[in-house]
């Protein structure tokens, strides 16, 4: 699934498209592929391709059915593999997805990362008076 704000589009109306594909050929090592998706948009007036938006969109890809053990959640990961970068990703363990934000797009897959797996963590403001922090 993919949602987009309507500030992400500017002043143009947008056709989205989004295909299951084979998985890309020229992926690194350090990934292994466990789904793929190609996103595409295009212009609705003039059918020109636009391969990045004004603001971010969300991308959401289930992860539910392939029974990943715990440690392989921890390596999770979204994958642009036409930019060859790992997305910040969050997990919605309630709903089974792995969900990350781009204003780019091209085919992405789901992933298990070999190393570090980049997240997106909320900032907490921690009481100063408790704990000394």
């Amino acid at each position: 699934m993919v949602l987009v704000p309507g500030e992400a589009v500017g002043r143009s109306a947008l056709r989205a498209e989004v295909r299951v594909v084979p998985p890309p050929a020229a992926v690194p090592t350090t990934v292994t592929v466990l789904r793929a998706l190609e996103i595409t948009f295009a212009n609705a007036a003039t059918d020109a391709a636009v391969t990045e938006l004004e603001e971010d969109v969300t991308i959401e890809v289930s992860y539910g059915g392939l029974s990943l053990t715990e440690a392989e959640l921890g390596r999770l990961v979204i994958y642009n593999a036409t930019r060859n970068e790992l997305l910040p990703t969050t997990l919605d363990r309630a709903r089974q997805v792995a969900v990350a934000k781009t204003r780019r797009f091209s085919t992405f897959t789901l992933a298990l990362a070999s190393g570090p797996v980049p997240r997106v963590y909320l900032p907490v403001a921690l009481d100063q008076a408790a704990g000394g922090w």
